[in-house]
Order: structure tokens, then sequence, then C-alpha cells
């Protein structure tokens, strides 16, 4: 693929037992030199997100790229990851910065530029509600969790790439699961990026992937 640089979050990362879920990790690969950059916040299942310094031509990029455990296997570990790549992604605020990955969320991307997230519910009139009771909480810190990113960071400047390109009224989708003869599409793969021109296209020329 003519990328010869690559860093992986099993080398970065403290060492763990890679056993069960943690066996899975995340790479860059790249045609630009990568500098692993480690993060002042905590992130639980540190093999799950991997931040490293791209020197392009025309200056450094912080990239950051993440798979999220579902919440279905993995409870409230997914909460606690989004969250920790809040911050994390927030440390280069004022930098040129993207962050691409598997994240297991939204649910559903509405039309009107809404999402739903697996805090929340379809009502019976098509609109999204929070759960009342959703993995033994109310689903507002879920919900909350799984907006921060997509809704721009902590100090949203984040921008999706795909949606900045296409808008909402495309719909796409990067996993499907089949429930009896109905199959679902979710859109879970993203690239979020700061500035969005500029990130985006430096962003062409590396890989980002789930390692395991």
């Amino acid at each position: 693929m003519g990328l010869p640089h690559l860093l992986d979050s099993f080398a970065c990362s403290p060492k763990w037992d890679a056993a069960g879920p943690r066996r899975y990790g995340v790479a860059i690969a790249s045609r630009f030199p990568l500098t692993c950059v480690p993060s002042r916040h905590p992130v639980p299942w540190a093999e799950r997100l991997l931040s490293a310094a791209v020197a392009t031509a025309r200056g450094t990029i912080h990239l950051h790229t993440t798979h999220v455990p579902p919440g279905a296997t993995n409870g409230w570990m997914k909460v606690q990851i989004l969250e920790a790549i809040a911050d994390v992604v927030s440390e280069s605020s004022d930098k040129p910065c993207t962050l691409c990955g598997d994240f297991n969320t939204p649910q559903f991307e509405m039309r009107d530029g809404r999402i739903v997230t697996w805090g929340e519910e379809i009502g019976k009139d098509g609109e999204p509600r929070l759960w009342k009771q959703w993995q033994n909480d109310t689903g507002r810190r879920w919900d909350a969790a799984e907006r921060t990113v997509p809704q721009g960071g902590r100090h949203r400047r984040l921008s999706d790439a795909y949606r900045h390109l296409h808008s909402y009224e495309r719909q796409e989708f990067s996993w499907f699961v089949k429930r009896k003869t109905k199959r679902i599409g979710r859109r879970f793969d993203h690239a979020f990026a700061r500035p969005a021109s500029r990130s985006i296209a430096a962003s062409t020329s590396t890989a980002c992937a789930k390692r395991g």
C-alpha cells in the first residue's frame, strides 16, 4: 500500500493481559513518519486508543484511532472509553487533528442531522427519547458519551468528514446486522477532523485499522 511507517497500540500502551476482549488493539500505517503521543488522561483499555503525531510536509497532524467496544457485551466500559477519548482529543484542541475508527455508535442518523444514540429508543411517533432505564441507570450519561465526539468534541471543533462532504441526505453504512429476515445497516466507522479541509485531505494518506 506504500505505507512504510507503522505504529500499534500493543507497542505504545502499557503492558496488560491480552486476553478475552482485550486481545484486540489498533494500528496506524502512514506514508509519513509517526511518533506515539502519550496522553495525560487515563484511558481504560488503553490498547483501544492510539494517538500519534504525523510529520507531514505541511506540518504535524495529531491522529487518533480507536475501536470502541460494543456496549451490548461490555456494558459501561463503552461509555468510559468514549468519555476518555473526548478528554484525549481535547488535549490537542488547538492543533490540526483527525480522529478515526470504529465507534459502535450511533444507532441511527436522521436526515435533519440528529443522531440517535444507544441511550435512546425510537417511539411510535418516530421520535427518539431517552431510555428510562438503561444498563442499570438512566440513558442520560450513555447518551451524552455517544454524542460528545460526533457533535464536535469537548470544544465543538471536530467535523464529521463524511457529513462535511455529503450532509445528512445520503445514508451509507459500514456494518450490517441481520434480525430474522431484516437487514439493518449502521454507520459505526467515522473520521472526524479539525480543521475539516486540511485534516481530511492529509488523512487520506494514512490508514487506521483494528488489530487483533
